[in-house]
């Protein structure tokens, strides 16, 4: 789990995302939700000093999930959630819901689809990216949306939540043409 954490943290999602299926297919190796935090090599057997019962075993999968492939992260205290997904470029689109920071809770979207004129110029492979973002109980919040190496052609907040950064993965600005739109304040 520390390593696939470390892989999408450091920029390598492919990388990142075979490491995490790999210590997911161990979760039902031996009890239910349980994966172990040490393992035997070649013959996948259950080692002696190995302890099923601790809380960590099942974060190997859920923060690496969460926070790497995902890429949500935020601060109660400080008002600020972050959306940076790192997906397979298969994955086509991505919802989780009911992310929460103390009360407030919040709802992703992710949409990557195909461009049918094929006109725009600069997006990979003729691409358009879709984000949608509600929330609820999030006044005074503020979105950073880091979607890595993907063009975001289209977001929409919906709630109290506002938009502090919208960066790449080498965190310059984004430039260029793309629309933002605030679906309560007509942000464009």
């Amino acid at each position: 789990g520390w390593v696939a954490g470390a892989q999408f943290r450091q920029g390598f999602p492919q990388q990142g995302y075979a490491t995490l299926r790999a210590t997911a297919r161990h979760t039902f190796d031996n009890a239910a939700g349980v994966v172990s935090e040490v393992f035997s090599g070649a013959r996948n057997a259950w080692p002696a000093e190995a302890v099923a019962h601790q809380g960590f075993s099942s974060s190997a999968v859920i923060l690496p999930l969460a926070r790497g492939l995902l890429g949500l992260d935020g601060d109660a205290a400080a008002k600020s959630v972050r959306f940076a997904p790192q997906l397979p470029a298969d994955w086509r689109e991505l919802a989780a819901d009911g992310f929460r920071l103390g009360a407030a809770r919040f709802n992703f979207a992710y949409t990557r689809r195909s461009m049918t004129d094929g006109t725009r110029l600069g997006a990979p492979a003729d691409e358009i990216v879709e984000i949608v973002v509600t929330s609820s109980g999030a006044a005074g919040f503020q979105l950073e949306l880091a979607p890595g190496p993907e063009l975001v052609d289209e977001l929409r907040l919906e709630g109290e939540l506002s938009l502090c950064a919208l960066r790449e993965r080498d965190e310059r600005p984004l430039a260029g043409g793309r629309a933002l739109h605030d679906g309560a304040r007509g942000l464009a």
